[in-house]
């Protein structure tokens, strides 16, 4: 079934809305925002709590200004799962459900309810079906695709974030397979300084400093942006590194890779910040850096374009149309070739400026949530 003409109920299933979580919960809320701003009647729907303070806190920070808000329904203590979701569904009763993942029941769950009541759906899948991603725990990956079958097959768009996982998905799994970017909230990171920051951690004011701020797993490649940094450290590097983010399997690597690159004093792990302290120290930054062993869409890649930081990345962070348009620093993937675009970008201020402001002017024409949404809704209603 179409959707109808004009404002839509949406709903976005999602397995979780925590700051720990990363990019998804980032992008579905601040698509919610912007769909609800235009006039839809939005539900964030999670089959696990939603009023933990730290979600409330960061439901705030991302709706705060909103004139129009979406919904946001989670079960009430633990967790709520499948029949909690279904039965969410059934009470709203949508016109068009967005599904955000794929390895989660609930989700697989949402998708058979909508066969059932032929509502149309689309899943963005955040990255997690390129090969790179589905080599990790592989196996568990095929059983549940055995047992699930739905949610992959089904969604009339299987909206993914690269080229390449858009090729592999549409050979694989779904041949509706397509390319929607996520979007950034341009102007809090075009407006943001080094302030609030500097403030929270005041032993880095006067010290310049290389950026790097994501979740600490193993396939964010830290320990293979160290060992570059130590690399450029020799060079004669100024910057020291900092890394933030939530701790996810990466700490003994870290710890590892700084010993052996020999920048104890240099390197600094700090807690995640998110909100206008995470803008605030992306507006502080020299430079921001990220050498990914995989990476579907660098969500603080592109704040950090936004807020016109010159970004040093390789290729494996998938920002194929940004690196054509000269809005990134392209470096190579060895220690070596990574240390040596970290040094130009430190050394060369007119070109470090050029990238950032081609960076931010990139971001606004191509990643501004009003585009993204209206690719969405494209997406909502395409037979």
């Amino acid at each position: 079934m179409n959707p109808p003409p004009g404002p839509m109920r949406i709903v976005h299933v999602i397995q979780d809305i925590l700051p720990q979580s990363g990019g998804p919960p980032a992008v579905v809320i601040d698509l919610s925002r912007q769909q609800a701003e235009e006039g839809d009647d939005v539900t964030i729907l999670c089959p696990t709590r939603t009023d933990t303070p730290d979600i409330k806190a960061l439901l705030e920070v991302r709706l705060k200004g909103a004139s129009r808000r979406p919904k946001v329904i989670g079960p009430e203590g633990g967790r709520g799962g499948s029949q909690f979701v279904r039965h969410a569904l059934e009470r709203a009763q949508p016109d068009v459900v967005h599904l955000h993942g794929v390895f989660c029941p609930a989700l697989s769950a949402a998708a058979t309810w909508c066969d059932s009541r032929k509502i149309r759906y689309v899943c963005s899948t955040h990255g997690i079906l390129h090969p790179s991603a589905l080599a990790m725990k592989s196996l568990k990956k095929r059983i549940f695709f055995r047992v699930f079958p739905r949610i992959l097959r089904g969604p009339r768009w299987l909206i993914t974030l690269n080229a390449e996982e858009a090729e592999h998905a549409r050979l694989r799994f779904n041949p509706n397979s397509c390319i929607v970017e996520n979007g950034v909230n341009v102007g809090i990171f075009a407006a943001a300084t080094a302030e609030e920051f500097l403030n929270a951690f005041p032993a880095f004011r006067g010290r310049p400093y290389a950026l790097f701020i994501g979740r600490l797993h193993p396939i964010k490649g830290i320990d293979r942006l160290i060992a570059a940094y130590g690399k450029a450290v020799e060079m004669g590097l100024r910057e020291d590194l900092l890394i933030v983010g939530p701790e996810e399997g990466a700490a003994r690597d870290i710890a590892d890779a700084i010993r052996e690159a020999g920048v104890p004093g240099r390197v600094h792990v700090l807690p995640p910040i998110y909100g206008s302290a995470k803008a605030s120290a992306i507006a502080g930054c020299s430079m921001f850096v990220h050498r990914p062993r995989y990476e579907g869409f660098g969500v603080a890649v592109v704040e950090a374009m936004a807020a016109g930081r010159p970004v040093v990345t390789t290729e494996k962070c998938h920002l194929d149309r940004a690196f054509g348009a000269g809005a990134l620093r392209p470096a190579g993937d060895t220690d070596l070739e990574f240390a040596s675009a970290m040094m130009e970008a430190s050394s060369d201020a007119r070109a470090g400026n050029s990238i950032g402001r081609r960076g931010a002017a990139w971001v606004h024409e191509n990643l501004d949530w009003p585009k993204i949404s209206a690719r969405t809704r494209d997406l909502y209603r395409s037979a």
